[in-house]
């Protein structure tokens, strides 16, 4: 059902699990389309959230994964797992993940249920740690599967030397319909981890058109 809880211009919108919609939007029908730019979206918690806004991730240690959850946190946005059913668990898993980060041969990773179709987010932000110089291997799966549908990306990735691996940003876009739009490079819990979170969430907000890229 659609609930009307008004628009910057004074037009009605729709909320549905957490997403807000215009009241005719075909998202609010099975088998809808996108509705255009510049409708709102309303946190039922109060406040006006990024737009189409989603994030992905895989994490091996939970580095990844606590980096990516501060940052959906702070835009408001939605955030899902990826897992490609495989045990990386000890030193077995990492020498694993290792020799699959450099392997042609990925185990295939399935999209994980998402609010709306992948291709409908204006931006994905896409978290993974680095494996061998290269992002992870189920990171990797997903973009070779559903890369296409990414229509702007943004890439964040964890590293564990002092090495910022930025080559990893360009190695991603291979897999995605057009460049990326902001990337940053974290050593978790490093000095100067929380300011280059930061600087990302505000090239992020900003909305800027021209790509950003941060290490720290």
């Amino acid at each position: 059902r659609g609930l009307d809880v008004g628009r910057r211009d004074g037009a009605g919108c729709g909320a549905y699990a957490g997403q807000v919609f215009p009241l005719d939007s075909e998202l609010l029908r099975p088998g809808g389309v996108r509705p255009g730019r510049g409708d709102c979206f309303w946190n039922i918690s109060g406040g006006f959230d990024m737009p189409y806004t989603l994030c992905v991730y895989y994490s091996r240690t939970g580095h990844t994964e606590k980096l990516m959850k501060e940052i959906a946190q702070e835009l408001k946005c939605e955030l899902v797992k990826l897992d490609d059913g495989v045990d990386r668990s000890g030193l077995k898993g990492w020498l694993r993940s290792g020799m699959q980060a450099m392997s042609r041969k990925l185990t295939p990773v399935k999209l994980p249920k998402t609010t709306l179709p992948l291709s409908v987010y204006d931006l994905v932000i896409i978290g993974t740690p680095v494996w061998a110089g290269r992002c992870s291997a189920p990171v990797r799966s997903f973009l070779m599967e559903y890369g296409e549908d990414i229509r702007r990306a943004a890439y964040v990735i964890t590293r564990g030397s002092e090495v910022h691996y930025e080559e990893v940003f360009d190695q991603m876009d291979l897999y995605v319909r057009t460049p990326r739009v902001h990337a940053v490079s974290i050593r978790p819990n490093a000095v100067g981890a929380d300011f280059w979170r930061d600087e990302f969430l505000a090239s992020i907000r900003g909305g800027g058109k021209e790509k950003s890229d941060h290490a720290g």
